[in-house]
């Protein structure tokens, strides 16, 4: 118990200290599920699209980037190839990258994928960096899980992490660690985590993900205190 008390310490601690690495920037754990917008020919467009799909990819993008041409190129042979994901592009608009320039490029290279135009939701999130392309994993729940600033040299990188996150996500049940068992250890493994000691993997993060925003956090670490010690609401 002495251990425990000194873990519950310790987490309390590290929640008054920002965490600034790369993998809880804005972009990781923020919801777009509520995003409502319209596809290049009006036709609309919301959140509740992600939940029929296992795991979703969506790229900013504009005309006018060679890099963002080829990314759409990239989703649609991964469109092609499963089904079972999400694909979509969200488009940059300016004088030169309009709709109607992205309709003529998707009708010339033959890519049905879904584009939509950005709202505050989206414009919220991609003002984080003005890095074009963006590249963003999307769960079911509408929760970004993970994100690159920067283009894809070929389809199987992100087909890679879309598998992982299709088959790891349903499995935050505290264990951390994946020794087998929810103990006080996969608690403390989530702070060191946080105290970026050590870097978890993609399942580490599925299963210690007890808050479901995409990161292990010191609420993770809370969580599953709690789930150890029988407490209601874990």
């Amino acid at each position: 118990m002495k251990k425990l008390a000194a873990i519950i310490i310790a987490v309390c601690m590290l929640a008054l200290v920002p965490v600034t690495n790369a993998e809880t920037r804005a972009q990781i754990g923020t919801s777009v599920g509520g995003f409502s917008s319209e596809l290049l020919d009006g036709t609309p467009i919301d959140g509740s699209v992600f939940a029929s799909y296992s795991v979703s990819a969506v790229t900013y993008w504009a005309t006018w980037s060679a890099d963002c041409r080829e990314q759409l190129v990239i989703l649609q042979s991964i469109h092609e190839a499963h089904p079972e994901y999400g694909l979509f592009g969200l488009l940059y608009t300016d004088g030169t990258s309009t709709a109607s320039a992205a309709q003529a490029f998707l009708s010339e290279q033959g890519i049905d994928i879904p584009v939509f135009l950005c709202d505050e939701v989206w414009q919220g999130v991609v003002n984080e960096s003005m890095i074009i392309p963006q590249t963003f994993i999307v769960n079911r729940n509408g929760m970004i899980v993970e994100s690159w600033q920067a283009a894809f040299d070929n389809a199987g990188i992100l087909e890679e992490r879309l598998a992982v996150w299709a088959e790891v996500l349903p499995a935050a049940d505290g264990d951390a660690n994946l020794d087998g068992e929810v103990t006080s250890g996969d608690a403390l493994y989530v702070i060191r985590c946080v105290m970026r000691l050590i870097t978890p993997g993609a399942e580490n993060t599925a299963h210690g993900d007890l808050n479901g925003n995409g990161v292990l956090d010191n609420a993770d670490a809370l969580m599953i205190i709690r789930r150890v010690m029988g407490l209601k609401g874990a």
